[in-house]
């Protein structure tokens, strides 16, 4: 006599897709000085395909916790169960006007002139990015289409571009945000103190500070100067970010990354850890740093 799975108690497994996306599947690059193609990898980690869905995406400047801004999105095709697909968006790199020299324009004045965009909280979707997932619909697996401009990159304001744009991307899908903040390519100076800049933060908080990567050994520091005078102002004890040390910070603040590779280095990385009290979030920012890089890169001194 046939037995039924309910009357053996045999529970049917649940039948679900599962879309899920790690910050090392979000990439950006230059592939023109003035276009930068954002490519995601999505995964299917349930045991049916899934459906066709939007991903939007957002950017802010290079940093953690700062404010988002929409960006575009793009359509997510059918994936199959445990499979993986490759979506991008080419969007236009930000149309830079120079403030002046690394050396010789204040903090207070970069922060400004990187400031002012709405913020879109990580995990909530604005109306903005409702309407872009409407329209992404419409749309293939690569969007052309711009809807909004990339932030600048602040080094590239201080007449220090690289050779890729330098700054943060946020993909939401479903009900998932996954950041990455990454300046890759930039060129350091072998045997010299180099400077990079990032911005931590839009609100009263408290912040945290840790480094990793092979470049901690090339004498990494951190340092808050958005009160100085010039971002070639004095790097002491009154203005070290100590790691491990709870940070008070009051709203957008600048942070400089010193390093001092050695002669005849070669390329490493160095990864920012910058976790926020109020939330117990994380987020790391990511320096690529190469001498044979192209473009500026750092500010030697």
């Amino acid at each position: 006599m046939t037995v039924s799975l309910l009357e053996r108690g045999v529970v049917a497994p649940v039948q679900i897709s599962e879309l899920q996306v790690r910050r090392e599947d979000i990439e950006f690059r230059n592939i023109e000085q003035n276009r930068l193609r954002i490519s995601v990898t999505v995964t299917n980690h349930g045991n049916v395909p899934s459906r066709p869905t939007a991903m939007s995406l957002q950017a802010a400047p290079l940093g953690a916790f700062v404010s988002w801004q929409d960006l575009t999105s793009v359509n997510v095709p059918s994936i199959g169960p445990h499979q993986s697909v490759e979506v991008a968006a080419d969007v236009a790199a930000p149309r830079t006007s120079v403030l002046g020299d690394f050396s010789r324009v204040p903090p207070r004045r970069l922060l400004t002139a990187i400031g002012g965009s709405d913020e879109s909280p990580p995990g909530r979707t604005s109306a903005n990015s409702i309407a872009m997932t409407l329209r992404s619909l419409l749309r293939g697996n690569i969007q052309t289409e711009q809807d909004s401009e990339l932030p600048a990159d602040p080094l590239s304001l201080l007449s220090r571009p690289g050779a890729h744009w330098a700054g943060n991307i946020n993909v939401l899908i479903g009900n998932h945000a996954v950041e990455r903040h990454l300046a890759q390519a930039l060129r350091v100076y072998a045997g010299r103190t180099n400077l990079a800049i990032f911005f931590v933060g839009d609100q009263p908080d408290e912040y945290q500070f840790a480094l990793t990567g092979n470049g901690v050994n090339w004498d990494a520091s951190l340092f808050d100067f958005t009160e100085m005078s010039s971002l070639l102002g004095s790097r002491s004890s009154n203005n070290v970010i100590v790691e491990s040390k709870w940070i008070k910070m009051a709203a957008c603040r600048m942070v400089l990354l010193a390093i001092q590779p050695p002669e005849h280095c070669e390329a490493g990385e160095i990864e920012v850890h910058v976790r926020q009290r109020s939330t117990d979030r994380e987020a790391v920012v990511e320096f690529s740093l190469d001498p044979k890089a192209a473009g500026a890169g750092c500010y030697a001194v």
